[in-house]
């Protein structure tokens, strides 16, 4: 069975502010970072992506102005990224409420 999902939720994505929506970087900064569970430099960071570690550099800045991610400084003095509570918690959270709804109805002739 194929159903169109874009119709479904239309309404939703659309309620959606376009500034909320993180790019394919950002998102796979804090990917990484919740996946390493780990304070990272912008280079390790940058490896894992296949990007730059300016641009990681540049990019964590932006998620820490957001509260996404924090930007310490280790007892190196070099400057590591962590992921933050709010990130987790938006982008992470395991909950039921947020499944998507694929079989509640059947779909329609110009579905398939």
């Amino acid at each position: 069975i194929l159903t169109n999902l874009s119709r479904k939720y239309e309404t939703l994505l659309n309620t959606v502010a376009p500034e909320l929506l993180l790019p394919p970087t950002e998102l796979g900064i804090l990917q990484t970072l919740e996946t390493e569970k780990r304070p990272m430099y912008a280079g390790k960071i940058a490896v894992e992506l296949d990007k730059s570690y300016q641009m990681v550099g540049k990019r964590g800045k932006t998620l820490a102005e957001r509260g996404l991610v924090s930007r310490d400084v280790n007892g190196e003095g070099r400057r590591v990224f962590v992921i933050t509570p709010l990130a987790e918690a938006s982008y992470f959270t395991n909950d039921p409420s947020d499944a998507l709804d694929v079989f509640a109805e059947e779909p329609s002739r110009s579905d398939v």
